[in-house]
């Protein structure tokens, strides 16, 4: 199963979650609905761990998600809350963007300046790593170039324990930004993403670990189904690693968000 069939199976669990909420409020397609959208936020978070790890540039992609927020907050409240504007509750792209923003602080604080490249977690396919997602790794920063001057064990250590700290902090303030300010999912969809990643060569952990989350999250909000978001990860352990082909844009798949929202709010 590809990137792209995995795309393809989250947009269309996650349009029948929002038509069950929006149109069949009160009959009995509800709950069904419900429950087959819990698989698609999973899916999501898993998604973007792999666009993460495989993306030229955090930054560039982060801002596609951040544009996307924006633009489908006004459908998301018209279609949940009857109103263009509804500060009560952000939309799951913002949530996304948290949730990157987490990952890169992940690698801050194990003292890296670079992500984690896709060569060095796919030892299960390529034999040529075993380090798992969620390893330290020498520093990049310690690399000595002609250009940067020679740092003591000392100073290196202490300039690695600086940006540990700072980048833990960080993290802390995303997920407590994500509740805050009521995202979709909130703290706990920042948290998802992250397991996803902490774990993305140890699939048992992963799944898990993942799976528990999903449970408790389930428990401690009273929204029980919420269980059901681990069947997604019967779909990514079946995952083979590959983009797939697109017949298509992509950036379709950001569109269809707010495009089906705004439907859904005009019917």
């Amino acid at each position: 199963m590809s990137g792209f069939t995995l795309k393809l199976l989250a947009l269309f669990l996650m349009i029948v979650d929002h038509c069950g909420l929006v149109l069949f409020a009160g009959t009995s397609l509800y709950l069904p609905c419900r429950i087959l959208g819990r698989i698609a936020f999973p899916l999501y978070a898993f998604l973007i761990t792999e666009g993460y790890v495989h993306t030229r540039s955090v930054k560039k992609y982060a801002g596609r998600l951040l544009v996307f927020a924006v633009l489908s907050e006004v459908p998301f409240d018209y279609a949940f809350f009857g109103t263009p504007f509804y500060m009560g509750y952000q939309n799951v792209f913002f949530t996304l963007v948290l949730g990157l923003g987490a990952l890169a602080c992940i690698d801050g604080a194990r003292g890296r300046s670079g992500r984690i490249k896709a060569s060095e977690t796919a030892a299960g396919n390529t034999g040529k790593s075993e380090l798992p997602a969620g390893a330290s790794t020498p520093l990049v920063g310690a690399e000595v170039s002609a250009e940067t001057p020679e740092l003591s064990a000392g100073e290196l250590w202490e300039q690695t324990m600086r940006k540990s700290n700072i980048s833990k902090i960080l993290l802390i303030v995303i997920m407590v930004i994500a509740e805050l300010t009521y995202t979709d999912y909130g703290a706990f969809g920042v948290l998802v993403i992250v397991l996803f990643y902490l774990f993305r060569n140890q699939k048992v952990k992963c799944m898990v670990s993942v799976a528990a989350a999903l449970i408790i999250y389930g428990f401690l909000g009273g929204f029980y189904i919420e269980g059901f978001g681990a069947i997604a990860l019967i779909f990514i352990l079946l995952y083979n690693g590959e983009k797939g082909q697109y017949p298509f844009p992509s950036l379709l798949f950001y569109a269809a968000y707010p495009l089906h929202l705004l439907i859904l709010g005009l019917m």
